[in-house]
């Protein structure tokens, strides 16, 4: 038998003083479903060559992307770095630049969440969440206050708390309110330790996908003594599922939860990364990742051949998304505030609410796959 998948929060302990925001707490109840769903259709295997699925997906999107974001972590580390030597303010122009950039690389990776992404929580490490009831700022403020020298070790600072290791704490040293009022060697110095654990674990996350005796390794060798895959099916499932995972995640927590079902009551803190003005930045490298996936991977290859009007209905579903999302002229911030931009905001629901039925029982029938069903179908 199939060992049973692992608990999205599987790895090392967090501190048992972290909390835990709601937004993540729907994270781990979409992971945990993903994770329960079944691997395989019982019904007869469409012709669809999973071997070349799979090795397309570790190959042509995953190495990449995980490549791109060890890169992009790497120029934030260095930008961090010449901010505190030239003044102690992290609100440079090169930090700038160099946020936005591992932000999007960050979006275009952050569906790729089993494997190395799902140890020792290095996807919560990476980003916290849009932290709309302030635990990142608390802590923040704890520390700086104390002014610990220690706690900047950096091997000190892993073992803490996982809402300050990431880009959503970094986004409040640089982005936040008090950080021109605040600016100081310390708070600098913090801000060049958060980019320096960003950039150890994106790194480590590379190579991971890179070793060859590791998880790529494992997806590729499935059989009867494989724990994690028994077949090829079940390896493109592990491929497969991150499309359905992902547009079902920007649904709930990118979009409806700050959205909300009236203007009255939208909750822009819920929005992603609007300290930084980076959300549809996020929102787009999101969306474009997923189409990457479901087009240069082999399941929009394998749709069309047995259901062509199916392929491109995903197709234009992707390009419908990304062309509102472009129509959109303020912040989603302010956007979820506005009665005309909600308009098209709740149309942009709607597009990938039905993008997700293609995908998750469309194309999943077609490729002989299976996602079921869990508490976000809305049927």
């Amino acid at each position: 038998m199939r060992e049973p998948c692992k608990g999205f929060y599987s790895g090392d302990p967090v501190e048992s003083s972290s909390p835990i925001p709601g937004s993540f707490m729907k994270l781990a109840v979409i992971a945990l479903v993903l994770c329960a769903m079944p691997a395989l259709a019982l019904s007869a295997k469409p012709p669809v060559d999973y071997d070349s699925i799979v090795r397309a997906t570790i190959t042509d999107h995953i190495r990449p992307r995980f490549d791109r974001l060890a890169e992009t972590s790497s120029a934030l580390s260095e930008a961090t770095r010449d901010a505190c030597a030239e003044g102690n303010d992290l609100r440079s122009p090169k930090v700038n630049k160099a946020f936005h950039q591992i932000v999007k690389a960050w979006a275009s990776a952050q569906h790729l969440r089993w494997g190395p992404a799902n140890k020792q929580f290095r996807q919560q490490r990476i980003s916290f969440g849009s932290d709309p009831k302030n635990y990142v700022g608390r802590q923040l403020r704890r520390l700086i206050a104390k002014a610990d020298p220690a706690a900047l070790d950096l091997e000190i600072f892993r073992k803490k708390s996982i809402a300050i290791q990431g880009l959503t704490a970094l986004e409040r040293l640089v982005y936040g309110k008090s950080a021109k009022k605040d600016a100081n060697a310390y708070r600098c110095a913090l801000g060049m330790l958060i980019a320096r654990n960003i950039a150890g674990i994106a790194r480590d996350l590379a190579l991971e996908w890179r070793d060859p005796n590791g998880h790529a390794a494992i997806m590729t060798s499935p059989g009867p003594g494989n724990a994690l895959y028994q077949n090829w099916e079940e390896a493109a499932m592990a491929a497969f599922k991150p499309l359905s995972g992902g547009l079902r995640f920007m649904l709930e927590i990118k979009i409806n939860d700050p959205l909300q079902k009236s203007l009255e009551r939208a909750r822009p803190r819920y929005v992603t990364f609007w300290r930084s003005g980076a959300t549809a930045i996020v929102l787009r490298a999101n969306l474009e990742a997923l189409r990457d996936l479901y087009v240069t991977c082999g399941f929009s290859a394998g749709t069309a051949k047995q259901q062509g009007k199916l392929d491109t209905r995903i197709r234009n579903g992707f390009a419908q998304a990304l062309a509102i999302l472009d129509g959109i002229d303020m912040p989603i911030k302010d956007a979820v505030k506005d009665r005309a931009a909600r308009a098209q905001l709740e149309r942009l629901v709607a597009v990938l609410e039905n993008l997700w039925k293609q995908i998750a029982f469309g194309a999943a029938k077609t490729l002989g796959l299976s996602v079921g069903f869990n508490e976000f179908d809305g049927d």
